[in-house]
Order: C-alpha cells, then structure tokens, then sequence
C-alpha cells in the first residue's frame, strides 16, 4: 500500500529533478563566439541538433563537442527547439517556408516519441479535436465574450 505522503515525497522530487535540469538548461543556453587566434573561431552552440550533424560537421573539417542529453535535459532542449524552430518559420519567406514546417514537424514526432505517442496517435488526437471544435479554416479571431 502506498502512502499519500509518500506520493508527494516522489512528485517533489521530480519537481527537484525537472528544476535542476531547467537550471541546466538556463545556464548553458548561452551562444558565443570566442576567438581562439589566426587559426580559427571556436562557436558555442549549446543547443539539440538533429542525429546527423555531428558527421555533416566532421565531414566539413570541423571538431564538434557534443554529449547525450538526460532525459529531462532532452524534453527541456526540443521545447527549446520548438520555439527555434517557430522563430524561423516566422521569418522565414518563399521557399524556407515549407523547410521550416518541416522542421517544426520533425519536433513534433521527436516529442510524441519522447511521451510514448506514437505520430499516428497524435493525428487521430488532432483529427478529434478537429472534428469537435473545428480547425482553423475560417480564420476566426475571438476578441471577447460578454456574459
């Protein structure tokens, strides 16, 4: 049998876990440049990039330091991802466009399969949700509600 207290005990200490990986996130969320001479400039990144990077920057002659990413790091960098990628399709214009919704896409399955979703399950969610509250075609813009 398993206590109330006990179950508040666990929930505090994944607060404890989610707020100290957070910190880490916050701490390491820094992007510079720092010149290391005449023979080349170092750039911090900090950030998740997708499974091929790392080859397609030692194939182009550089020396990338990655590691692993804790699972709570890891959900914590895609929601950070997500509003990267969010901030590009903003700015993005003629043909980046469809490259960047791609991108947002890419994060989406990458956090279903993070929660145990499968990307069909988050689709048939979507499809529901559409099919009760409608979609977005009608491009309308509630301003408020009297009642």
């Amino acid at each position: 049998m398993v206590c109330l207290s006990q179950i508040g005990i666990e929930k505090n200490k994944q607060k404890q876990r989610a707020l100290k990986a957070l910190l880490s996130v916050y701490i390491k969320k820094q992007t510079n440049n720092v010149n290391l001479g005449s023979d080349g400039m170092e750039k911090i990144y900090n950030k998740l990039v997708r499974d091929n990077i790392i080859n397609i920057i030692k194939s182009n002659g550089g020396t990338p330091y990655y590691r692993t990413l804790t699972d709570e790091e890891y959900y914590l960098y895609l929601l950070d991802k997500d509003s990267e990628e969010l901030e590009e399709l903003r700015n993005a214009s003629g043909d980046e466009v469809k490259g960047e919704i791609a991108d947002k896409l890419e994060i989406l399955r990458a956090m279903a399969d993070y929660l145990g979703f499968t990307f069909e399950e988050i689709i048939k969610e979507a499809d529901d949700k559409k099919e009760k509250r409608g979609a977005f075609e009608k491009r309308l813009f509630l301003e408020k509600v009297e009642e």
